[in-house]
């Protein structure tokens, strides 16, 4: 549908609002752009980060954006006017993943210090750490009823039990960092995107399935809404598409000019956005 350009660095990280009006655009060049997804025009520029603004995430009704930057910080931005709110200070390393609670008021931000943080998305602030990580903690999720973390630490999926703050387990089976995760409708299911360029999906927390295609890391992973497809984007340049059910690859659907970093799917399941090291975004139609 539209190549956006207009970054002067890679795209780390895109990300699409909830209405699917919007997609947001987060780069190595400091900056985070917010674009109209139908038409492909720039709405604004976000200019606060120090450093690569590595994740990005709307809060669940649309009116905030949420950053976190190589910068040490977290960002919440008012989507609505484009202006800073509140920055978040309290890592010791640069933070490299980020999400936000179903109901929207827990923001979880993954750093390369080896902690994810819990902080309150209206006040700001701190509710909690958890440590233990080994690694940089290059991933989370949120499971939908908000009960259970996902965090990828290195090889591992470090599961958290949020009501009691509590370690539940590890899932394990890659063998490369793991760069995306997902969870499931129902929250029974966890897919995952590694640096060893494979996808696994966990059901109950065992592997029930391993797609092998990528050339290269799977630096995206996004299932969508209904369940029947996962789309993954990966340093070979490509995105894909497969069935959830079982596993099985459908199609490559696009290709950008160098490795793609992150890829978001619509609410409605009609477009993908893709952020590449090319420095472009691209929008793709599903069909």
């Amino acid at each position: 549908m539209h190549t956006l350009t207009g970054h002067s660095g890679q795209i780390r990280a895109v990300a699409i609002s909830p209405d699917g009006q919007l997609v947001a655009s987060g780069s190595a060049d400091k900056t985070i752009n917010i674009w109209e997804l139908d038409s492909g025009s720039l709405v604004y520029s976000l200019r606060d980060h120090s450093n690569w603004v590595r994740g990005l995430t709307f809060s669940p009704d649309g009116k905030s954006l949420v950053s976190c930057s190589a910068d040490k910080t977290v960002k919440i931005w008012n989507v609505n006017s484009g202006k800073l709110i509140q920055t978040l200070a309290g890592h010791a390393n640069g933070v490299s993943a980020i999400a936000t609670s179903r109901d929207g008021r827990v923001i979880f931000s993954g750093s390369d210090d080896g902690t994810v943080k819990l902080w309150d998305l209206y006040t700001g602030n701190l509710m909690y750490t958890l440590t233990g990580h080994s690694g940089y903690v290059l991933s989370v999720a949120n499971s939908p009823d908000g009960k259970v973390l996902a965090g990828g630490c290195g090889e591992v999926i470090r599961l958290w039990d949020l009501y009691k703050e509590k370690w539940m387990g590890d899932l394990t089976g890659h063998s490369g960092w793991v760069r995306s995760i997902v969870f499931s409708k129902d929250g029974r299911t966890i897919v995952s995107g590694s640096e060893d360029g494979t996808i696994k999906m966990w059901h109950d927390s065992k592997l029930t399935h391993t797609l092998e295609g990528h050339t290269s890391r799977v630096s995206g992973v996004a299932l969508s809404p209904l369940g029947k497809i996962i789309v993954s984007g990966s340093g070979d340049k490509t995105l894909k598409v497969w069935q959830s059910e079982n596993g099985k690859f459908v199609k490559t659907i696009g290709s950008h000019d160098d490795a793609i970093w992150s890829i978001a799917l619509s609410p409605d399941e009609q477009a993908i956005a893709s952020g590449s090291a090319d420095s472009t975004v691209k929008i793709w139609q599903c069909h």
